[in-house]
């Protein structure tokens, strides 16, 4: 079993969101949503994701 789904990635996606609704990064991220949500399940569950999605959505 995995974390790392579509649905748990696109749930985290949406509370970040949530949380800085009116910063920069989000409008920015959102432009190619569909494409960036993907790449990063694909490099979460290939062991090689990249710490700046992850600022994104935690800091």
């Amino acid at each position: 079993m995995t974390i790392f789904t579509a649905k748990n990635i696109l749930d985290a996606y949406k509370l970040a969101r949530k949380l800085r609704k009116n910063k920069q990064e989000v409008y920015m991220f959102d432009q190619n949503l569909e494409e960036r949500l993907i790449m990063m399940l694909n490099e979460l569950k290939n062991k090689i994701a990249s710490k700046s999605y992850f600022i994104l959505f935690f800091t």
